[in-house]
């Protein structure tokens, strides 16, 4: 037992330690990291602002503070969630910024400048214009690889464009921040000649913007993220490289965090439009519509000896797959979108016995006052 303990520190000391240093210096890792703890107290306001808006109380309380708190939040629901929106709804704004201004620092340069650039960069391939406004749709959780990219590229060109002396440089006499204005201008230049011609070419040929394509990519990572061996696997080399006196935590964050705040800011925005309770009305729903089919089936057996009904199926669409329909289609997300451009948010699956009890059940149905027929196929 002694010998494979000796022969597991030694592997730990001799290859894991090692590694883990190299990657927990990393400058895009480092960088990454100092990106999310720059957008940190944002996301932590806009966190707090969620409970104050949506407080943890039934709807039905008969306490009267709780219900005078929730009265107070559904009065002034949309001058409460401005915070909320430049705050968490454009997260991604913050860590294109904080991520750009990390990573200048180690190529010495102007840290200001480069988060500049790349909150332009951001803002040129993920912030499309629709029936001239500006979409926002990837402000959020949508946009944070995005982000991550687009503030790499454009510091890395802004380095190599400085180091290489492409750049306007003025006579000493003028004041710095002038002459700084002008160094950039050629940056600014090659990142709009690169960067959008790339997001068009990408539209025309795939049918969707950068944020879009590269959200396609990485989805089987982001899912693969939310599972338990996923968070068990983190928390394991989380502890694995403290054991070797390497802190852990800030190396798997610094990899993890882009994973993770996805789907941070997807439950935090479903639950800012709504969509906690929207769903919540679509299953009560459900349930009415189902148990009325199988009195009407139970009634049917006692009089006639035979029921119409073999077996019910009911299913109701996950947060994630509202969300991921809506943004795929372009749209914010919010309840006026859910019931307008939504239409299988919730389904019923009648399985009957005899193609006469399907027209008998349809007869019921059109007859009552529960349900409105929006649509017929046979």
């Amino acid at each position: 037992m002694s010998s494979l303990y000796a022969k597991l520190i030694a592997v730990i000391e001799q290859k894991i330690t090692p590694m883990a240093g190299a990657i927990g210096q990393q400058k895009y890792v480092t960088s990454i990291r100092d990106g999310f703890i720059t957008a940190l107290p944002f996301m932590i306001v806009g966190s707090f602002l969620l409970v104050f808006i949506f407080p943890p109380f039934s709807p039905d309380t008969t306490w009267g503070f709780a219900r005078a708190w929730l009265q107070f939040s559904l009065d002034h629901r949309d001058a409460l969630m401005l915070p909320f929106n430049f705050s968490m709804g454009v997260m991604t704004l913050f860590i294109a910024v904080g991520i750009a201004a990390s990573l200048a620092k180690h190529h010495n340069l102007d840290s200001l400048t480069a988060g500049m650039l790349s909150l332009m960069s951001f803002l040129l391939v993920a912030a499309p214009l629709k029936d001239g406004q500006i979409s926002t749709a990837y402000f959020s959780g949508q946009g944070i690889f995005t982000a991550i990219l687009v503030a790499i590229y454009s510091t890395e060109l802004y380095a190599f464009l400085k180091h290489h002396n492409i750049t306007i440089r003025l006579p000493p006499e003028v004041p710095a921040g002038v002459a700084r204005s002008f160094e950039i201008l050629i940056p600014v230049l090659a990142i709009v000649l690169t960067l959008h011609p790339l997001n068009l070419f990408i539209e025309a040929q795939l049918g969707m913007i950068i944020p879009e394509a590269i959200m396609s990519l990485v989805k089987p990572l982001v899912a693969a993220s939310d599972t338990l061996p996923a968070i068990l696997l983190s928390v394991l080399v989380c502890q694995v490289l403290w054991f070797a006196g390497i802190h852990g935590a800030l190396i798997v964050t610094g990899i993890m965090n882009p994973f993770w705040m996805t789907y941070l800011f997807e439950n935090q925005q479903a639950l800012a439009a709504g969509m906690v309770r929207v769903t919540h009305l679509y299953r009560s729903a459900l349930k009415v519509a189902v148990t009325q089919m199988e009195i009407l089936d139970e009634e049917f057996a006692r009089l006639y000896d035979h029921s119409p009904i073999h077996h019910i199926e009911y299913r109701i669409k996950t947060l994630d797959s509202i969300i991921d329909k809506l943004h795929r289609r372009g749209l914010e997300v919010n309840i006026d979108n859910i019931y307008a451009h939504i239409q299988d948010l919730a389904g019923i699956r009648v399985i009957c016995n005899y193609l006469d009890d399907i027209y008998y059940l349809r007869s019921l149905l059109t007859r009552s006052e529960s349900y409105t027929v929006l649509r017929e196929v046979d």
